[in-house]
């Protein structure tokens, strides 16, 4: 009889994802005596054995990357054997850092996301706690840094990141936390009156807490001049006038 003879059907053999079980392998065998029988083995990507048959079949699928032999015998000939070998990209993989919003109830929260690996370029979506989409399908090139997008001007809560790189290949990052400053509070602890009418030596003391520690105060506004808080818990405020005074804080986020 003739020689045993293997062509490879070569077409699957690149896995589009990684870690994929989506390849296979066909082969079209002439010679010998007939009654073909087929094995298959080898070593995958994650380093386990593969030892598939003898099957009458010649096809083998869900196949992950790796070193492979393909084998063949006809009756009492053989086997003949083809190597060849599944390939797939590099890990398509993808990180998170969140920046905390910077005032109490403000949306400049940020979430920063760098990816790499799998197939270039990558689309990067953002999902609120209660799933909503309020980015979809942002290109890789909106930022002008190939693999890294931010998403910006978000307020405080858990977020979603999902992922594809150029082949559709999914990536998510779950629970990405956007924190903010609890709410700035202040406590009059304490006040003392004028001595005399228009001799503004009033004094009040207060009591700071929230927001982000380093807080600076002033009595005449926003414009004016701010001083630092050495003791937020015993604030005195001195030279004050008789009547209302209006105290304005800022804390370490917004100084």
């Amino acid at each position: 009889p003739e020689e045993l003879d293997i062509k490879l059907d070569l077409n699957n053999t690149f896995v589009i994802c990684f870690g994929e079980n989506a390849g296979s392998i066909d082969g079209v065998v002439t010679g010998g005596l007939g009654n073909y029988r087929y094995t298959l083995t080898g070593i995958d990507y994650m380093n386990n054995t593969v030892n598939i048959g003898p099957q009458d079949d010649s096809f083998f699928g869900d196949l992950l990357a790796g070193d492979y032999t393909y084998s063949v015998t006809s009756e009492d000939c053989g086997p003949e054997s083809v190597t060849f070998e599944i390939e797939q990209p590099i890990e398509f993989i993808a990180s998170a850092i969140a920046e905390d919003i910077t005032c109490n109830g403000e949306a400049n929260g940020e979430i920063i996301v760098t990816a790499s690996g799998g197939t270039p370029n990558y689309i990067y979506s953002l999902f609120d706690s209660t799933g909503n989409a309020l980015f979809s399908f942002v290109g890789d090139d909106q930022d002008g840094i190939l693999g890294e997008h931010t998403f910006k001007n978000l307020f405080a809560d858990t977020y979603r990141v999902e992922l594809a790189d150029a082949k559709g290949c999914p990536l998510t990052i779950l629970d990405i936390i956007v924190g903010e400053p609890t709410e700035i509070e202040t406590t009059v602890l304490s006040t003392t009156q004028e001595s005399c009418a228009g001799f503004s030596d009033g004094t009040a003391t207060v009591s700071i807490t929230g927001g982000i520690p380093g807080y600076l105060w002033s009595i005449t506004g926003n414009q004016g001049r701010f001083l630092p808080v050495n003791d937020p818990t015993n604030l005195l405020i001195p030279d004050l006038p008789g009547g209302v005074t209006t105290l304005f804080i800022r804390d370490a986020g917004n100084d």
